[in-house]
């Protein structure tokens, strides 16, 4: 069983279920002008991924099985949130040198 990094979750719920969301990727790509490849390079997009766990930190993919379109939609949209609320930063995209400790 793997247990929740709690740094980066939030609670949510599922089918009424109380859960805990965690944070696993975000991505988010400014758009340029200049580039003309597809609509994402010309506007830019954003792009989480996330994964279920259970109140007590544990994954819960018998949860997982309950979310419809709708559900992960509004989970993607809170996880949205909290990455501009927390300025989640990815472990690899850390600069220590920018740390003032």
């Amino acid at each position: 069983m793997s247990q929740i990094n709690h740094a980066n979750a939030f609670k949510s719920s599922i089918a009424g279920i109380p859960c805990l969301i965690e944070i696993k990727h975000h991505l988010d790509v400014p758009g340029n002008p200049s580039c003309w490849d597809s609509a994402a390079d010309y506007y830019g997009y954003s792009e989480v991924e996330w994964e279920v766990y259970d109140r007590k930190g544990y994954r819960a993919a018998w949860l997982e099985r309950k979310l419809s379109d709708t559900i992960r939609a509004e989970i993607d949209e809170q996880a949205f949130k909290a990455v501009k609320e927390w300025n989640f930063v990815e472990p690899d995209d850390f600069d220590f040198d920018d740390c003032p400790y």
